[in-house]
């Protein structure tokens, strides 16, 4: 059994309605065959002018420029990735599209998200190869995470090597907390701490800076050494974050 309930927003100069459906378990129906075999986010950063989109390791975090890659084991077309919170009222959707086709007929989607700041699920829907329709969950439940992670691009070339001082500013868009922040490097070593462990009100940016000692190139092809930092809330470990950036020698 499904339940249902409307809402009515009125205005000076229109008026909307919408419904909202609730379900028990916070499981809509699916149905169709298939299943969704593969989900991952990824945000999109800018490195030496160009767009990249990089994996984010933990949870999504809420808001923009965020991507949702997918795997279906089936050929499939129309694909729409839903959002939904727990009672698995739909909160938006995203017309998904296509990657390529995998070895044993999976097809690869990818589409833009907003993940809500929460918990949240996935579901996917679309037609099969016959044009029958179908709807699958994703099995892993999600949290919308409220910290957002800003590393410098590392413009510029530093053949001779030497420090380079940078930062890294991470933003709390939730309530207080307290978070562990790591950094680490590879291919050149940090003399500030790799630990520590910090405060951050709602809606403050803390800014932790980090110093690296690049080595002299030793090719005439570009080197790089790399920085990830992690974050994670202190409150609710479930609250993961990385980001990485990278320094050309």
């Amino acid at each position: 059994m499904r339940r249902s309930f409307c809402f009515f927003l009125l205005g000076l100069a229109f008026s909307w309605a919408g419904c909202a459906t609730t379900y028990p378990g916070g499981k809509p129906p699916t149905f169709g065959a298939g299943f969704v075999g593969l989900a991952s986010f990824s945000e999109m950063s800018v490195f030496m002018g160009q767009e990249l989109w990089g994996t984010i390791q933990g949870q999504p975090r809420a808001g923009a420029n965020q991507r949702i890659d997918i795997v279906y084991s089936l050929p499939a077309s129309d694909v729409v990735v839903e959002v939904r919170d727990r009672e698995g009222r739909l909160l938006a959707e995203s017309k998904a599209s296509f990657f390529l086709s995998g070895a044993r007929d999976e097809s690869a989607w990818f589409a833009p998200i907003e993940p809500p700041v929460g918990p949240f699920q996935l579901y996917v829907r679309g037609k099969s190869s016959d044009g029958q329709p179908f709807r699958q969950g994703v099995r892993t439940s999600f949290v919308g995470q409220h910290i957002q992670i800003k590393l410098p691009p590392g413009l510029g070339r530093h053949p001779d090597g030497g420090s380079v001082d940078s930062k890294v500013e991470l933003r709390n868009d939730g309530p207080d907390d307290r978070f562990e922040i790591v950094v680490e490097a590879q291919g050149a070593p940090l003399t500030t701490p790799g630990k520590q462990v910090v405060e951050i009100a709602h809606g403050q940016t803390y800014t932790h800076p980090f110093t690296l000692v690049l080595p002299a190139s030793t090719s005439e092809q570009l080197e790089y050494a790399r920085v990830k930092v992690g974050v994670r809330s202190l409150s609710t470990p479930v609250l993961v974050t990385s980001a990485t950036t990278s320094f050309a020698i």
